[in-house]
Formats: structure tokens, sequence, C-alpha cells
């Protein structure tokens, strides 16, 4: 994905600190939820790249949660 400008900077360490200390769970599960909780605690939007570099993540994976969730979102029932 390409970067859209104005795209404020990314603090990847505060990033990376919503991924320590969680219970153990399915890698996925776990992305997913650090990956809504970004989406929730950042003011202006992040690419998919962004996100993956600030985890230490695979884009391909990152960019699939991130699909998902917007499918989710996307239900009436959401």
């Amino acid at each position: 994905m390409d970067e859209a400008p104005n795209q404020v900077p990314v603090d990847a360490a505060a990033i990376a600190a919503l991924a320590e200390d969680r219970p153990a769970a399915p890698d996925d599960a776990r992305l997913k939820a650090i990956l809504e909780a970004i989406i929730y605690v950042t003011d202006e939007p992040l690419s998919a790249q962004q996100i993956a570099a600030a985890l230490e993540r695979p884009i391909d994976a990152v960019a699939r949660l991130l699909n998902e969730l917007a499918v989710e979102y996307a239900r009436p029932e959401h």
C-alpha cells in the first residue's frame, strides 16, 4: 500500500507497546486485536505498511487482518 500524503509520523514505540504483556493467544487473533486498538487510538489514518513496520510484522498478515476488520465493521450488525 502506498503511504498517503499528510500522514502523521508513527510512534513505533507506542504502537509496539500495545503488543507487549498480552496473554498468549493465536497469533492472528492477537494481531487482529492489536490492529483494532491501533485503529481506535490513532488520530490520523496509518497505512498497513506503517503499522506493519511499527509492529515488525509481515505486511501481508497486517493487510489481510485489516481487510477482515473492514469487512466486520461493514456488517449491519456491527
